[in-house]
């Protein structure tokens, strides 16, 4: 792992999920939901790396199938990844790193399935907005393109 500061640490080192797929070169990413949200927010804590936060956030770590790295069993959509590229934005300690990387399974929970595919309304998906804040996924707009000749 590259000597970089990462922005989600106060004291200037990488927190662990970077550090981790940086000697991995594998990672496993969870959709998060409103039901987990809680936890999730309980993970970002600047714990010392002795710190389990699988029982501190009371998440099952999941076994995943083709990466050495877990998945959280509760998450309705879970992706295993094969490393490819981290883009670093800046070299400033308050900086923000972009991991890529090839999907090569995907895990949805039956009860999201309708007749083959996801159903996209049955998720409370969150996203992190920046800093503190999140945002549900619950509105929804549907926008046609437009015909372009």
């Amino acid at each position: 792992m590259r000597p970089r500061k990462d922005a989600d640490s106060s004291e200037g080192e990488p927190k662990d999920t970077l550090r981790n797929i940086g000697e991995t070169k594998e990672f496993a990413i969870s959709i998060v939901t409103f039901d987990l949200l809680e936890a999730m927010n309980l993970t970002s804590g600047e714990y010392d790396a002795t710190v389990n936060e699988w029982s501190l956030a009371r998440i099952t770590p999941e076994p995943c199938q083709l990466v050495r790295p877990t998945r959280v069993k509760e998450s309705p959509v879970s992706f295993e990844c094969k490393f490819y590229q981290i883009l670093d934005f800046s070299a400033a300690p308050t900086s923000s790193s972009l991991v890529i990387g090839q999907i090569v399974t995907i895990h949805v929970d039956d009860a999201h399935l309708r007749e083959g595919h996801l159903d996209r309304n049955s998720l409370d998906l969150v996203g992190r907005m920046g800093s503190i804040r999140y945002t549900r996924t619950t509105t929804r707009v549907d926008l046609a393109r437009p015909a372009v000749k």
